[in-house]
């Protein structure tokens, strides 16, 4: 019986110069790429930090380096605040830019 594989093109306009990339190398940048958008998106919240799973600050230079055991990024948003009232008001934006897909 005759095997199946799957290779995808990506083609960089700029540089004119094309990559096959695997399924999973696809899934490890779109990973990377949707933590990206989410780092820049909670950059300016003082108040809102994005970690991996054991605790370091994870920052877009440092993002292509990390892989999950499952081979995705693990990440751990923490959020605080001085009173409660600002916790949740806090959270809410920040559920509510994650829900929309606002990064």
């Amino acid at each position: 019986m005759a095997s199946l594989s799957v290779q995808i093109i990506v083609e960089e306009t700029l540089s004119q110069q094309s990559e096959v990339l695997s399924p999973s190398q696809l899934g490890y940048q779109f990973e990377h790429d949707e933590l990206k958008r989410l780092l820049r998106r909670f950059s300016g919240f003082a108040s809102v930090e994005i970690t991996d799973a054991y605790g370091y600050e994870l920052t877009e230079e440092i993002i292509e380096q990390r892989f999950g055991s499952d081979g995705g990024v693990d990440c751990v948003i923490h959020v605080s605040a001085m009173n409660e009232r600002g916790l949740s008001w806090i959270i809410t934006r920040v559920r509510n830019i994650i829900k929309n897909g606002d990064y």
